[in-house]
């Protein structure tokens, strides 16, 4: 229970009804006269009970004490909550997003948090209206449950984390940052990205709604998510066409990994195809043109890699070696070659470079394991992961002049699943935290001449 003088220490507002107000105003361009407002409030409100004591004497003492009936329903108080939220938000707001604060009275019971745009529409809001029904949302996002410690988590840093993410997407956007990027928020599980070959989307997985991986697609235009949720299954490696009209993803729809693909349109749902029905496990997928797809193929003591046509099904076996591990195809653009990974003799994994005529080669092999080869639309970078010192990381070399430096060393966690953009300025990437979810990150290529 909330006593009222912890209320003061926290608040410093004399009031037994208490609301707590926050707003953020994010730049949205160079001009001072052009900005995105973003306003979140936070009302918490604190109702009185008069609680009555018997003494020895028979004399009955009143007193007024302060309930947080928050506390009481949910195991968390109040403030607990604004402060957590207060604190993410302090720590990774960006430095040109400025937030402040105002206490202000209220005559209601309730606790709201809201998140609106100087434009009236609602981005996020949460009302507790009773232990029935803890949360009722206007965003379409499913908000877990409140209980529990995760779940005490989910709800301050979701509601955080809707604003961040606005914020990173648009400087994203405008590439307003000096090398690394923090990208997603939430307290969910975010992996698996890669942009459209337009640049105008990301597509990724989560478990941002429903707790199953799905398909997201971040919109860079809109600034918004949209998720591609498939019931029953849990999807991997989310890869868009080359014109942008369709995503490839790996997916456990009937059981074993399997690889799918489906419109990049609202009517998604009723148009998903599975396109290795004829095939063993398949898994780690990516184009090879609009119409045919790589696949790594499980061959039992290995896998090899398949170029498979989606409409026909037919599939043919590129590298043809059963005992060894071969996955993670990727096409060298503009060529009839493919890169992979392979396990090589010493078990350790190298980059190997295959032609469609058979030929085999060396493409990036040192003494660490490589994995997650892609390269440029120009073929002028490869980028992969690497556990060069202990911890995985994302490299980016420059195939024209040898060199290469890694983009995520100022990173201390393990790094995986790259992509480059179109133009090649920017990597994104998962990075694995030791104590929670993974986020998505974007790096500039230091390479790049433009910057």
């Amino acid at each position: 229970m909330l006593r009222f003088s912890a209320i003061l220490v926290f608040l410093l507002c004399p009031f037994t009804l208490l609301a707590y107000h926050m707003s953020v105003s994010v730049e949205a361009t160079k001009k001072a006269s052009t900005f995105t407002h973003v306003q979140v409030s936070f009302e918490v409100v604190m109702e009185e009970a008069t609680v009555s004591t018997i003494t020895a004497t028979g004399v009955e003492k009143v007193a007024t004490v302060v309930r947080d009936p928050f506390e009481e329903k949910m195991g968390m108080s109040a403030t607990e909550v604004i402060r957590g939220i207060w604190k993410n938000l302090m720590e990774m707001k960006p430095d040109y997003v400025k937030i402040s604060s105002v206490t202000s009275f209220l005559s209601d019971h309730r606790f709201r948090i809201s998140i609106r745009t100087s434009e009236t529409w609602v981005i996020g809001e949460v009302l507790y209206t009773g232990p029935a029904t803890p949360f009722t949302s206007t965003t379409g996002v499913s908000w877990r449950k409140f209980s529990g410690t995760r779940g005490r988590r989910h709800f301050y840093q979701s509601v955080a984390g809707m604003i961040l993410e606005r914020v990173a997407i648009d400087r994203l956007v405008k590439r307003n940052f000096k090398s690394l990027l923090r990208l997603t928020f939430l307290p969910f599980l975010d992996e698996y990205p890669s942009f459209s070959n337009g640049g105008d989307y990301i597509a990724f997985i989560s478990d941002r709604i429903g707790g199953n991986r799905n398909v997201h697609v971040i919109s860079l235009k809109e600034g918004r998510i949209m998720n591609f949720p498939v019931y029953g299954s849990s999807e991997y490696f989310p890869r868009f066409s080359p014109d942008d009209s369709k995503i490839l993803f790996q997916g456990t729809m009937y059981g074993e990994w399997d690889v799918f693909v489906m419109p990049f349109s609202r009517e998604y749902a009723s148009s998903i195809r599975l396109i290795t029905s004829k095939l063993p496990n398949a898994y780690t997928p990516s184009w090879y043109d609009n119409r045919r797809i790589l696949v790594a193929v499980d061959e039992g003591k290995g896998s090899d890699v398949y170029l498979v046509d989606t409409l026909t099904r037919v599939s043919t076996n590129l590298t043809n070696t059963p005992d060894i591990y071969e996955m993670y195809p990727y096409r060298i653009p503009n060529t009839p070659s493919i890169i992979y990974v392979k396990l090589k003799a010493d078990g350790t994994y190298g980059i190997f470079k295959h032609t469609l005529e058979g030929s085999s080669t060396v493409f990036q092999d040192e003494v660490y394991n490589e994995f997650d080869p892609v390269i440029s639309h120009d073929g002028h970078y490869l980028v992969f992961s690497s556990n060069d010192d202990t911890m995985y990381r994302i490299w980016v070399k420059d195939l024209l002049t040898g060199e290469a430096t890694c983009v995520s060393a100022d990173l201390p966690y393990d790094c995986y699943y790259p992509s480059i953009s179109p133009d090649g300025a920017l990597i994104i990437f998962a990075a694995y935290y030791p104590d929670g979810e993974p986020d998505l990150w974007v790096a500039k290529n230091p390479f790049f001449e433009e910057w």
